[in-house]
């Protein structure tokens, strides 16, 4: 892997239509209700059930939190996400967070969250995984760029 500066990070459980999307290059974006305490600069991708696999992972581009309606309307062309589905994940938040995707890596073969670290379960939304096991992530699985890969909904 590259030298990258690396802060904390995150592991995300994403729906895999959504981690498809978001390799795939046609999500830009990752809405959550809530900010992270942390100042995550990378999120693990964790595609729920039926997949239940580590996918990939993307930088964080920029953070803006604010209402859904504003998040809405900055983020609707790249959401990869329809406004109803977008409405009913927010309900009646009245903040919200965007992750804006930066660069993305789509691991060779996904893999199960005892390959990146025994203790790891899946997380309901999110856990802050230890820089060590992404490192560990990085660089002992062979990545290619988002680009050259086929999505993972055709692998599973």
């Amino acid at each position: 892997m590259a030298k990258v500066k690396v802060g904390d990070v995150a592991l995300l459980s994403i729906r895999p239509r959504y981690a498809t999307a978001i390799l795939a290059g046609h999500k830009r974006v990752e809405f959550r209700k809530r900010r992270f305490r942390r100042q995550v600069s990378h999120i693990v991708i964790y595609a729920t059930s039926p997949l239940m696999r580590v996918v990939g992972y993307f930088s964080i581009a920029r953070i803006t939190t604010g209402s859904p309606a504003a998040l809405w309307a900055r983020y609707r062309h790249c959401a990869g996400i329809g406004l109803w589905a977008f409405k009913r994940y927010f309900g009646e938040a009245c903040e919200g967070t965007a992750f804006e995707v930066g660069f993305v890596q789509a691991l060779r073969e996904p893999l199960v969250l005892g390959d990146i670290d025994g203790n790891l379960a899946p997380p309901q939304s999110f856990v802050y995984l230890d820089r060590g096991a992404f490192e560990r992530l990085a660089d002992a699985t062979e990545i290619a760029h988002v680009a050259r890969r086929r999505t993972w909904s055709e692998v599973a």
